[in-house]
């Protein structure tokens, strides 16, 4: 499978974001580590290790909606990109931009399926897939989550649960390439 330089270049910023992000938030946390009480500085430090996380599957989300749109020929979404903040995971901007972040890859994911679901080219097991979406984006997804660490890891729950199975398909159906190939769905 071959990646036009746009997608290509695409997907290597936000892969890139996601990992300047997570490096910054460990390096900040690291740095700028509050000595106040243990308790309080371990409870601290999980909360950043997770929000990490959840910023980096919410990267993986985005790149594994890029490439099952490669596979199946779909178009670009039209919505812009949500901005990464670069500083550490506790604050509130970092928060709203994974909120934001979640929202966009729901919006994305439930445009492809609809547009996958219309296509006849697509295969029919996908198809039916895609089809199972058609109602839209579930009002629980199309606004930004509480900027609480639960409802942003139930959020990325949410969308594990719809993005993973399409992606899953999507690459099945990519024809295979070569042994010389790289392979048809690379993640990490």
């Amino acid at each position: 499978m071959r990646l036009r330089p746009q997608r290509f270049i695409r997907m290597l910023f936000r892969i890139g974001a996601v990992f300047a992000a997570a490096m910054l938030t460990s390096s900040c946390a690291e740095l700028f580590g509050d000595s106040v009480s243990m308790t309080t500085d371990t409870r601290g430090n999980a909360e950043t290790a997770t929000l990490s996380e959840l910023t980096i599957m919410a990267g993986r989300y985005s790149v594994m909606l890029d490439q099952a749109r490669s596979i199946l020929k779909l178009p670009e979404p039209s919505a812009t990109d949500a901005q990464f903040s670069s500083g550490g995971g506790e604050g509130i901007a970092e928060r709203k931009a994974l909120a934001a972040q979640q929202v966009l890859v729901a919006h994305e994911f439930y445009a492809d399926t609809a547009r996958a679901c219309a296509k006849r080219r697509v295969p029919s097991k996908l198809r039916a897939l895609a089809c199972r979406h058609r109602a839209g984006v579930p009002v629980e997804l199309r606004q930004p989550a509480a900027l609480d660490v639960a409802a942003l890891s139930a959020r990325n729950e949410a969308l594990d649960k719809v993005v993973l199975p399409w992606w899953d398909a999507a690459c099945a159906a990519a024809p295979k390439g070569g042994a010389d190939d790289e392979p048809v769905c690379p993640m990490e």
